[in-house]
């Protein structure tokens, strides 16, 4: 029986390793990484670029776990964050929408690079029936990176009209770890 050639297979060339121009390739490319001290083939990235990507991927799936189609309800909330960076003042600014939190009831954790805000906002006491509920009640607990070195024991908190501010001034070297006292300004 004659061979058949299959519509999906393309034929692939195959490379003789005793051809001078793939010697010189391999030879090349292959004293790269000789010298380093993993004596990996590839690049090792640091330790804190990996926790930073675990980091940003944990974000990613906590943002997917807001869709309530996707997955079973869940406890608690995920406020929104916006973080920006100023240059007069010399500052990161972190702002968090937490509307109905007790500000009192609120912990600022700064440490190794990362602003950990955590609380709860609880629902109003008394008997109730619901009807409709859109808003989220329970713990929260969000981890912000802070990538430029900052003054922590300078830092500021406000919390006004359900906006959580907290002001970095810019240091030349980080701090370790210190918590940061909220005030609350005007209406809460």
């Amino acid at each position: 029986m004659p061979a058949r050639s299959l519509p999906f297979l393309h034929p692939i060339d195959v490379l003789d390793p005793r051809e001078p121009e793939i010697q010189k390739e391999a030879e090349g490319g292959a004293g790269d990484f000789d010298d380093a001290a993993h004596g990996y083939d590839c690049l090792m990235r640091s330790r804190k670029d990996m926790d930073r990507l675990k980091l940003e991927m944990e974000e990613l799936f906590a943002d997917l776990c807001q869709v309530p189609r996707l997955v079973a309800s869940r406890r608690g909330f995920r406020p929104a964050v916006d973080v920006y960076r100023t240059e007069d003042p010399r500052a990161v600014t972190v702002v968090v929408e937490l509307a109905g939190v007790d500000p009192a009831a609120t912990e600022l954790v700064l440490t190794e690079g990362i602003l950990v805000i955590r609380g709860i906002r609880r629902r109003s006491a008394g008997e109730q029936r619901v009807v409709h509920m859109e808003i989220d009640y329970g713990p929260f607990e969000r981890q912000i990176p802070i990538a430029e070195p900052v003054d922590a024991e300078a830092a500021e908190a406000t919390y006004s009209r359900g906006l959580l501010v907290v002001t970095f001034p810019l240091a030349e070297r980080p701090t370790r770890k210190l918590s940061v006292q909220i005030t609350t300004r005007g209406s809460a």
